[in-house]
């Protein structure tokens, strides 16, 4: 919860996956619109479930994988591929998921990218078994500031 307002007024502003913009676009395949507050630009995000035969998948996920991105927008010139990535997997008791696996292009960092990647997951985990998006034990500098502490992702009812 944001201590004050200039908190509450910087999780607004970080707050830029488009209201009721996730749709679910086949099976395990998702998407939402993602603004970035600097630019205005508008872009897609996605997020699929990764469906690895069990004996393929390490012992720390059994459970399953999704991998979420934002895309560059569509007229960006270059489009080098993804701005922000992000995998989660299930944890060993097959409970929660876990974040393994995030990042966004050094450019477009502080900019509620992560952010909008955690709010989407934790939407679709919750609409598929009422499933909690929760830290990884491993988390760096820079996650442990987005995570706070937090024991898991909230999730938002606006998507």
């Amino acid at each position: 919860m944001p201590s004050d307002a200039f908190d509450t007024a910087w999780s607004l502003f970080k707050e830029k996956c488009v209201p009721n913009s996730l749709k679910e676009e086949g099976p395990s395949r998702y998407s939402a619109r993602f603004q970035d507050p600097v630019t205005n630009e508008e872009m897609d995000m996605r997020a699929k479930w990764v469906n690895e035969p069990e004996e393929l998948r390490w012992e720390w996920n059994k459970g399953g994988e999704i991998k979420a991105e934002i895309k560059h927008p569509a007229d960006d010139t270059y489009n080098l591929g993804d701005r922000a990535t992000s995998h989660i997997g299930q944890d060993k008791k097959l409970e929660d998921f876990f974040a393994f696996g995030t990042g966004v292009d050094e450019e477009y960092q502080r900019r509620g990218y992560a952010t909008a990647l955690y709010d989407m997951l934790a939407r679709i985990l919750h609409e598929q078994g009422d499933y909690k998006l929760t830290p990884s034990n491993g988390l760096n500098e820079k996650s442990r500031g987005l995570w706070g502490d937090k024991e898991s992702w909230p999730v938002r009812d606006d998507l």
